[in-house]
């Protein structure tokens, strides 16, 4: 039987930390598991989205976590309501 070799990347809670880096080597899947913002908010996706594209990986994947309300449109809509009420 052939053995099959797969390279994973995995991290977590970056904040949308500016300046931050990954590790510059080949893998084959990279993970991002939760809180890619601090506060949901589109510039800091973006600042996140840009540490994602750095990555030498043919597949990336993430996790949206609690800081990342925004993606979760039935949680997004509760923490709206809450704060009008």
């Amino acid at each position: 039987m052939k053995s099959i070799t797969t390279r994973f990347l995995v991290i977590s809670d970056t904040h949308a930390g500016e300046g931050l880096t990954v590790p510059n080597v080949p893998v084959d899947v990279a993970i991002h598991c939760g809180d890619l913002t601090d506060g949901s908010k589109l510039d800091e996706f973006r600042i996140t989205l840009d540490l994602l594209r750095t990555i030498n990986a043919p597949l990336k994947l993430f996790i949206a976590g609690n800081h990342d309300f925004t993606i979760d449109i039935p949680i997004y809509l509760e923490n709206e309501r809450r704060q009008n009420v």
